[in-house]
């Protein structure tokens, strides 16, 4: 299974690294083998490519089988470009974290009777 993983701001490289952890030790006990590839996203993006999401990391997700993403945006945030979620929205892998709370509550899920219209 091919992996992006795409850390990204704030908290996200902490969570995603241990998320990474996880996978190994998994995959070390006879669990599924996963290939993981690293790719900025978000205001780490920015920083070193001018852009919250470069073309070499839309194109990574596109070929993987799984996204493993942290999270995107900082204080910093504000004073770009407002371009990382719909960025991300529009490559397809926007979770309902990002989404808005209406999408998320549309999305099919088992508990989605249960929320509220």
């Amino acid at each position: 299974m091919r992996i992006a993983v795409l850390a990204g701001d704030g908290i996200g490289p902490e969570v995603t690294a241990q998320a990474v952890k996880a996978l190994r030790a998994i995959a070390a006990n006879n669990g599924p083998q996963f290939e993981m590839a690293e790719a900025p996203i978000g205001d780490a993006a920015y920083d070193r490519h001018g852009d919250p999401l470069p073309p070499a990391t839309a194109e990574l997700a596109a070929k993987a089988d799984a996204i493993l993403f942290g999270a995107a945006g900082t204080y910093e945030s504000d004073l770009r470009p407002p371009k990382h979620v719909a960025a991300m929205a529009c490559c397809g892998f926007a979770s309902s974290s990002i989404s808005s709370p209406t999408s998320a509550r549309s999305s099919p899920s088992p508990s989605s009777s249960a929320l509220p219209p």
